[in-house]
């Protein structure tokens, strides 16, 4: 088993990127934690390259689903694989599918990373960049929990 942080987004959406931003700034927390690190952006294939039956991965992505900019959702792998037609995020709904489609048996989480807005743009929007060390702290918190004692995937 190897284990992933796979970050998607599209740097030239604003806030799409943040899965990709939060990835790079806990690059050296991650690969300290036995993590390969995959930017795969919106490259659905090439993400599906790196993945091999029996991985753990986490997938960072940005999500639109209401709450509070900044929240960090996890979401079991199995559980986002299962409602993956109704997700809120264009990225982890096709990885998602085709990990489902190809039948590739993994273990992990999703974080979800709620934004402010999609819309064309270099980078994040001026209040995400705002709270981005308040998102990379929750993100390393939640994956020391999913390393830890209490997270069984």
């Amino acid at each position: 088993m190897h284990k992933k942080v796979i970050a998607i987004g599209n740097r030239i959406m604003g806030d799409d990127a943040i899965g990709l931003s939060v990835a790079e700034q806990l690059e050296d927390f991650l690969v300290e934690s036995g993590f390969e690190v995959v930017l795969g952006e919106t490259d659905v294939e090439y993400c599906l390259r790196t993945i091999k039956k029996g991985d753990f991965i986490i997938i960072l992505d940005a999500a639109c689903s209401g709450e509070t900019p900044g929240t960090v959702r996890l979401i079991p792998i199995e559980e986002a694989m299962m409602r993956c037609g109704r997700c809120n995020s264009q990225h982890e709904a096709n990885l998602l599918l085709w990990l489902n489609i190809y039948g590739i048996e993994i273990k992990g989480a999703v974080l979800a990373i709620e934004i402010y807005d999609i819309e064309p743009n270099w980078g994040l929007s001026r209040a995400m960049e705002e709270i981005l060390p308040i998102v990379c702290e929750r993100v390393k918190d939640k994956i020391i929990f999913i390393l830890g004692e209490g997270y069984h995937a």
